[in-house]
């Protein structure tokens, strides 16, 4: 496929799903944004692209870091809303609302918060892409706060594609399993087969 011209703009893109995206779109001649809240500035150069430094969950840093971005490009093309969070959580009895609410604001908030402040620098024939899981739909055990932040950008996803369907902006969503990323890592290998083994859930 070709993305030629394309100005994608990737959340959390300088790891894990969102690093694998950034790499296949600047394969497919997009002009890449990482948007990412450490520096990414070291592999939006490999990958000839330009790096943003913001935080998904501060509407006046995403707005700050849209700006930088149709400054030097005039556009946004694409919005890849990966950036997200994931934490051993307790039985539901037991939330800490810490981490909920962390878990909430990231995964949730985030993604609202870039469709909110990409949009009007969107046209037609423009795309967002939100990266939900089967988190959202199977609800494992022992992490409900990531559950309900899936199963809420799925709605969002919904939402928003009929919203916009009036402009020719299409908003679908990733519903990916368990994939190795370093968000993964240490996962004891009991808890990961209930994600890929339907035999091995409680």
């Amino acid at each position: 496929f070709s993305l030629k011209g394309k100005v994608a703009v990737i959340t959390g893109g300088s790891q894990g799903i969102g690093l694998m995206t950034a790499e296949r779109f600047s394969e497919a001649g997009a002009e890449i944004v990482i948007l990412d809240i450490t520096d990414a500035s070291e592999t939006a150069t490999r990958l000839n692209g330009m790096a943003v430094q913001a935080d998904v969950t501060d509407e006046s840093s995403i707005q700050h870091a849209f700006a930088q971005v149709v400054e030097k490009h005039g556009r946004i093309d694409v919005l890849v809303n990966n950036a997200g969070v994931g934490f051993d959580e307790p039985m539901v009895e037991e939330t800490d609302f810490q981490v909920f609410d962390k878990v909430m604001n990231i995964n949730v908030k985030g993604v609202v918060n870039c469709m909110k402040n990409a949009v009007p620098h969107m046209s037609a024939g423009g795309t967002i892409l939100n990266a939900a899981s089967t988190a959202g739909i199977v609800s494992p055990p022992m992490s409900s706060a990531y559950n309900a932040s899936k199963a809420a950008v799925i709605s969002l996803t919904k939402s928003a594609a009929v919203e916009l369907a009036a402009r020719k902006i299409r908003v679908n969503c990733l519903v990916a399993g368990t994939v190795a990323t370093t968000m993964n890592i240490g996962t004891p290998n009991e808890t990961l087969a209930k994600y890929i083994n339907p035999d091995a859930r409680m």
